[in-house]
């Protein structure tokens, strides 16, 4: 009769020590092989998108790099004769250096309204 509890006891052990071999088993493979957090993917999304953009300028740089430019149309005759007629544009006076300050010699009520609203 004293031969069931001791069962009972070591069946308990055992599925004790089988749950903290499987736990300690995935414990050990997800920090080995990582586990992809929210941060994770959006660094990852954050990375592709500059490898993106990277490589969008590489391609404009190339396509830059193609392109070959005539000098001939400034030596032309035409092109030495045009002048420049441009205006120049006036300085003009700066504003208050701060537009928020009460204007000097003006009277303003700070007083707040006692009006009950």
């Amino acid at each position: 009769m004293n031969n069931q509890p001791q069962k009972q006891k070591s069946s308990k052990m055992a599925y004790l020590v089988l749950f903290v071999i499987v736990a300690g088993a995935l414990l050990y493979y997800f920090y080995t092989t990582g586990i992809s957090t929210p941060e994770s993917l959006t660094m990852q999304e954050e990375s592709l998108a500059n490898q993106a953009a990277g490589m969008r300028v590489l391609t404009l740089l190339n396509e830059i790099n193609v392109l070959k430019i005539d000098n001939v149309f400034f030596a032309d005759q035409s092109y030495r004769t045009l002048r420049d007629y441009t205006n120049e544009i006036p300085t003009l006076p700066v504003g208050r250096s701060n537009p928020f300050a009460p204007v000097p010699g003006m009277v303003t009520n700070t007083q707040p309204s006692s009006t009950g609203r």
